[in-house]
């Protein structure tokens, strides 16, 4: 899956995939699209959960941008 609005019908306001139950996918499609839903994530196209980090510790590796 590609579309980010379709994919956004799976995942709740604070950036969770609903679970299998309520959406009434079977446990294989499921899986798909939780996998979708977090490469969207990763890619920056839907918003994460929160608390999550977004690089990490990528400041320790970054030469170039300097964090004022």
């Amino acid at each position: 899956m590609t579309d980010t609005l379709i994919l956004s019908q799976f995942v709740s306001s604070d950036g969770t995939v609903i679970p299998q139950h309520i959406t009434g996918l079977c446990k294989k499609q499921h899986f798909r699209v939780t996998r979708a839903v977090s490469l969207a994530q990763r890619a920056g196209l839907i918003p994460k959960k929160s608390g999550t980090p977004v690089f990490g510790e990528w400041e320790k590796w970054n030469t170039y941008f300097k964090k004022f």
